[in-house]
């Protein structure tokens, strides 16, 4: 998971001083989160950015990304081997 407040602001035309004053939350948060999208922000934070910012959804705050799994991963041929088990 990564935070999206980066792209959120670039999109709006808001720096990160700009969307800090915009809202509640501290100053060393917002910018934490502006510079590192991988500071996951609490319940607390997204929820001081959905008063700020009541037309965004949690999806324009964060990103889910998959772990892509490598084939013939010691942890893909376990999960083979069981299904090939339950099969027998």
């Amino acid at each position: 998971m990564l935070n999206r407040v980066k792209e959120f602001a670039d999109s709006r035309g808001l720096t990160a001083y700009a969307l800090w004053k915009q809202t509640v939350l501290s100053e060393p948060t917002v910018y934490r989160l502006y510079n590192n999208p991988q500071f996951i922000p609490s319940g607390k934070v997204l929820q001081g950015f959905a008063e700020a910012f009541p037309d965004s959804t949690p999806n324009d705050w964060l990103k889910f990304e998959k772990k892509k799994t490598k084939r013939g991963t010691k942890a893909s041929k376990q999960a083979k081997e069981e299904e090939e088990d339950e099969k027998d």
